[in-house]
């Protein structure tokens, strides 16, 4: 090979290791350049995203509202604040919780007619404005079940509307809130529960998930207290002592025994209170509610009432047995329940135990299960609004069972053997109060045998002297039809 030829082939070699290390110093200083650009970039260079809520306000836990429409919706809420980025920063949906009276939110467009959906979870290189946009949605409407309710928790229905009413997209689930009242000592750690009828009868609705909304649903909410720590109860499960304040309860799972009081230790003693008033030392189970409590709902593990368990609770209009699990009923155990009106007998339960409901004025129903075969002295005695009763398969009847119901005209005996009793004379069973019965009182019995025994035999026929005017008249006994 001529010299010069290879001299040729190293200068083209040697220049081309040099156009190689150029070409890479070059794309090396490139990279350090845009790595630099975009670091520099991102350290210098912030975007922010601007919310236009379009009449939404952000609801807040610290936030009181202010003022609110007729139906409870706000008028006055806090503004969003923008959300700031750094260049290419990877964006995200609002944490704020916006909303808007009886809408929902449906998303966060780019542009003012809601047209163009903006995706989050992209990098961010442009300030922008977002814009939410709204449709009509349903709620589950909160109302109280009376004034008193809002009054006595503190809580305005505007606010509890705000706080806890959600507009959702129409066939799609709404669930009721759990809302727990904390604002203060009176009512803390009570619970707001629902029903679907304004008297709110029945069972509360119990965290219902209304699983297609079509319309806005009505739910009314009364406070009743469900906090475990307020209750007294011992290893055994009895139920010593209700700690709180609340006039609703509803028993924690871990009762099984309301505890039983001897009649003559209820009351024990007077004291005078701070402005010298004399009052009476009461060691009711639930003492702190004696005058007050309105309803009761006892869970599915009772097994037992006991003695004086809800004695002098005047304030007590219904008592609800969750379960069917109660076999024993104390003696006095609703004495004295004057607004008690209706009460339905666990179905294990074979006595009505002596004392049992006196003094229960307004009681207007008592529905005994075939099961009660017994009901001792003065059980009844004093429902002066109690009208008729089917006594079903009982078998003994005490003294003074029935005395004092003024009203009383009706009883049905469906046992297919004559009804023992301790009475000597049909006034024992029946007094004479001062307006005695009806004229028109009639036991009604199984068969024609069972009426003629009960018509010609002692005590059973015995004429009742009414003392509005001595006027006699002796009970008629019919064959039930």
């Amino acid at each position: 090979m001529p010299l010069e030829t290879k001299e040729v082939g190293v200068f083209n070699q040697h220049t081309k290791n040099y156009h190689s290390l150029k070409v890479a110093i070059i794309v090396v200083l490139s990279i350090v350049f845009v790595i630099g650009a975009y670091f520099g970039a991102k350290s210098l260079l912030t975007y922010t995203i601007t919310y236009e809520t379009n009449g939404g306000v952000v609801y807040d836990d610290t936030f009181t509202p202010t003022s609110f429409d007729e139906s409870g919706g706000n008028v006055f809420g806090t503004k969003m604040e923008p959300d700031t980025y750094k260049f290419l920063q990877i964006t995200k949906e609002p944490e704020e919780d916006v909303r808007k009276f009886q809408h929902y939110l449906v998303g966060w467009f780019k542009d003012e007619a809601c047209t163009k959906p903006y995706e989050f979870g992209k990098p961010i290189w442009r300030s922008r404005t977002l814009y939410a946009k709204w449709e009509r949605g349903y709620a589950i409407v909160l109302n109280y079940a009376s004034e008193k309710e809002a009054e006595t928790s503190g809580i305005p229905i505007g606010e509890l509307r705000y706080y806890f009413q959600t507009y959702v997209k129409p066939n799609t689930p709404a669930q009721l809130p759990k809302i727990i009242n904390y604002k203060d000592n009176y009512h803390r750690g009570e619970q707001l529960l629902w029903f679907e009828d304004e008297k709110c009868t029945g069972e509360p609705i119990e965290y219902k998930e209304f699983s297609i909304m079509t319309g806005d649903v009505n739910v009314w909410g009364k406070w009743f207290d469900t906090q475990e720590d307020k209750f007294s109860i011992d290893k055994d499960g009895v139920l010593s002592y209700y700690l709180g304040n609340c006039n609703r309860i509803i028993l924690p799972k871990s009762v099984t025994k309301i505890k039983s009081i001897k009649s003559d230790e209820f009351i024990k003693g007077n004291f005078d209170d701070q402005q010298g008033h004399q009052k009476s030392q009461y060691f009711s189970t639930f003492k702190n509610v004696l005058t007050r409590l309105e309803i009761i709902y006892l869970n599915e593990e009772i097994t037992e009432l006991g003695a004086c368990a809800f004695r002098d609770c005047e304030a007590l209009e219904t008592v609800v047995f969750k379960g069917d699990n109660i076999t024993i009923i104390g003696e006095d155990a609703f004495r004295n329940c004057q607004n008690l009106l209706s009460i339905d007998i666990p179905t294990q339960v074979t006595t009505i135990p002596k004392s049992c409901f006196d003094g229960c004025w307004n009681l207007q129903r008592i529905n005994l299960s075939e099961n009660v075969v017994r009901i001792e002295d003065m059980a009844i005695r004093n429902c002066t609004s109690l009208k008729e009763i089917d006594l079903k398969n009982v078998g003994y009847i005490g003294k003074g069972t029935f005395r004092a119901c003024d009203k009383l005209s009706e009883i049905y005996l469906r046992t297919d053997k004559v009804v023992d009793s301790n009475m000597t004379q049909i006034s024992d069973m029946f007094s004479t109060s001062i307006k005695f019965m009806t004229d028109t009182f009639v036991i009604y019995v199984l068969n024609e045998e069972l009426a003629e025994y009960y018509s010609t035999t002692s005590p059973w026929n015995e004429v009742v002297t009414k003392s509005d005017g001595g006027k006699e008249h002796r009970i008629r006994y019919e064959v039930i039809k």
